[in-house]
């Protein structure tokens, strides 16, 4: 019985009954996997499941309104409407009083300088109203709309072509002449009055030019599909 007993363990098995278990085993494995059902192919899941992309996410800039928001703040100076470019971080601040004149910075980090309405420069140490400019770096402000910005003695901007434009007149030599403030889709340009220097930012690059220049930079800013151009057309 003892001799019995050591030819039953599973190290005594002859090679036929160790072909018949695994013969079993195989059998009963196959018969398990038959009565479990189909699972269906999965498609493989995107990267970036949680926001996936679409043209709605990533709409196509075609005007200036797209890129730009506003808010108004104040300083010690007075009240400006101030405005941000969404991808530059360029800032514009219209000071409400000072006929014609603003602020502007042409990055975000980048100085400060303010331009007179006869488009002469200075440097300042800081934004005017910086609290509003905290606020729209933040992600806040608000879309341009007809008649929701009210600028001072800079209007209340209009929309031609794809261009947003703030202007007033200025007193010359000849009387009166208008002034414009023109946002674009990768920057602004103002256009000074007859015999002074223009100013302008694109993709956070400051520039100043001649008026004409900056009237044919305003004329490519529309006809240029990936924003604001420059050159004479």
């Amino acid at each position: 019985q003892l001799q019995r007993g050591r030819d039953s363990h599973p190290s005594k098995m002859s090679a036929a009954q160790m072909k018949f278990l695994e013969e079993q085993r195989k059998k009963k494995a196959a018969e398990t996997a038959a009565s479990k059902p189909a699972t269906p192919a999965s498609k493989p899941t995107p990267l970036n499941s949680d926001s996936p992309i679409s043209s709605e996410e990533a709409p196509k800039i075609t005007k200036a309104s797209d890129v730009w928001k506003f808010t108004e703040g104040s300083g010690p100076l007075g009240t400006y409407s101030v405005c941000r470019h969404s991808t530059q971080g360029t800032v514009v601040e219209l000071w409400h009083e000072g006929s014609g004149s603003f602020s502007f910075r042409r990055a975000t980090g980048a100085k400060v300088k303010y331009c007179s309405s006869y488009g002469s420069l200075q440097d300042e140490p800081k934004v005017c109203a910086p609290d509003a400019v905290e606020a729209l770096d933040g992600g806040s402000g608000a879309a341009f709309r007809p008649g929701g910005v009210s600028a001072g003695g800079w209007g209340s901007g209009e929309v031609r072509s794809k261009r947003l434009v703030f202007g007033c007149s200025v007193k010359t030599r000849d009387g009166q002449e208008k002034i414009e403030l023109v946002l674009t889709r990768e920057g602004f340009v103002f256009v000074p009055a007859e015999g002074f220097k223009a100013v302008a930012v694109r993709n956070g690059e400051f520039m100043q030019l001649t008026r004409d220049e900056a009237k044919n930079m305003v004329k490519a800013a529309d006809a240029d599909p990936d924003g604001l151009g420059g050159g004479s057309n």
